[in-house]
């Protein structure tokens, strides 16, 4: 049977109409689900003294600050991905889960005392004034903490700026550490970037970098340890004027300098490559070890300056 000539047409043009309509669809869909992908958050909880917050992002910023009380308030952004939250009484986790390039910002507060864990692809990450535990990681990114109890960073690329924590670890690959008036032990590592240490109260101290700078200045536990190396860099080492400590100076190429009368361990230095200098200062007592494959090792008093700081 022949379909009649004028439905034969009506039913090509509603085929052709279709077909052009398909893209204009398909990108509207497009459209709203971009929309729907972009998600916020700004809400409020409560957290129990000791609790956990636990932030995840890909790219981005975390601002996160301490305040007074039990609440959580959490405000987060999410430019091409959508926020999960998940919370109980003790332990609040948000987390971005990313469809495409995007950043992901968080403006967190948290009750004094609160442990955070921090986590980012490429993602800048501050902490103020929040006096716990800081555990934070990222690829790419610049971490700055200040005001926490103890602190671990592990990070690929980018600066870490600590002030005024209760203990230091940090892991990173390429990037300066700079730690400001820690009060506890201290264990910072690079490949590649300056260390360094002010105004530290420390029984332990471990930084070593292999293309940098070390420097350190604090006081020196009677009883403490205190380990600094460069492979390729200057190391700098400011102390107390009546400092007790067993020292030992090791280098291949590089020239080494005290500004404390030395006495000789065995009597004589060392020659010939590797050299190494021991000695002892006031009582001996805490133990420092210094070493450079080819740099300068400067062991100063405090008050003093020298120009290979910079």
């Amino acid at each position: 049977m022949r379909m009649p000539r004028t439905l034969s047409a009506t039913l090509l043009l509603g085929s052709l109409l279709a077909l052009f309509a398909l893209p204009a669809d398909a990108q509207r869909r497009r459209d709203r689900d971009r929309d729907d992908m972009a998600s916020r958050l700004d809400t409020t909880l409560a957290l129990s003294p000791g609790g956990t917050v636990e932030l995840e992002g890909a790219e981005g910023e975390m601002n996160v600050t301490g305040t007074d009380g039990n609440q959580v308030r959490i405000r987060a952004t999410s430019e091409r991905g959508q926020l999960r939250l998940d919370a109980t009484s003790s332990r609040i986790h948000v987390q971005s889960v990313a469809m495409g390039w995007g950043d992901v910002r968080y403006e967190v507060s948290v009750p004094t005392g609160t442990r955070l864990l921090l986590s980012g692809r490429s993602t800048d990450i501050q902490v103020r004034g929040t006096s716990g535990r800081v555990e934070a990681q990222t690829q790419n990114g610049d971490i700055e903490i200040t005001d926490a109890a103890e602190v671990e960073v592990n990070a690929l690329n980018g600066d870490v700026a600590l002030r005024t924590v209760e203990g230091v670890r940090v892991n990173l690959v390429a990037g300066e550490v700079r730690i400001d008036g820690v009060r506890g032990s201290v264990e910072a590592q690079t490949v590649s970037g300056d260390i360094e240490v002010r105004n530290a109260v420390s029984r332990e101290v471990r930084a070593q970098t292999m293309s940098g700078n070390v420097f350190f200045d604090g006081t020196i536990d009677s009883g403490g340890r205190y380990d600094l190396t460069s492979h390729s860099g200057n190391v700098i080492v400011r102390v107390p004027a009546n400092v007790s400590a067993a020292v030992s100076l090791q280098t291949y190429s590089g020239a080494m300098e005290s500004d404390f009368p030395i006495t000789l361990e065995g009597g004589a230095i060392m020659g010939g490559h590797p050299r190494s200098l021991d000695f002892r200062i006031g009582n001996g007592g805490a133990r420092i070890t210094v070493q450079s494959f080819s740099g300068t090792i400067h062991l100063q008093r405090t008050g003093t300056q020298n120009r290979q700081e910079d």
